[in-house]
């Protein structure tokens, strides 16, 4: 391919998919500002509790995760937490 096929190419592959780029990327963004009120909304909402300061921000940052974790309302065996990983 001779460089200006490529140019070529670039522009053209420019033209035709940078809207959609566009769109995916606002989309991202958007993605993370509203992950990131969630998150703010969920951390002021367990303030209340009486869970340590650490366990507030892994239930933040990574919700799925938080639910592994023993909070010490109940007592468990390690086998039975590295069950449930």
């Amino acid at each position: 391919m001779d460089p200006s096929s490529i140019a070529n190419l670039v522009v053209d592959l420019s033209i035709r998919y940078s809207f959609q780029v566009l769109a995916a990327l606002a989309i991202l963004a958007a993605g993370f500002v509203c992950a990131r009120i969630v998150g703010r909304f969920v951390e002021r909402s367990l303030r209340t509790t009486s869970l340590e300061k650490h366990l507030r921000q892994l239930h933040r940052r990574a919700p799925g995760a938080a639910d592994r974790w023993d909070t010490g309302k109940t007592r468990r065996g390690c086998w039975e937490l590295s069950a449930r990983f």
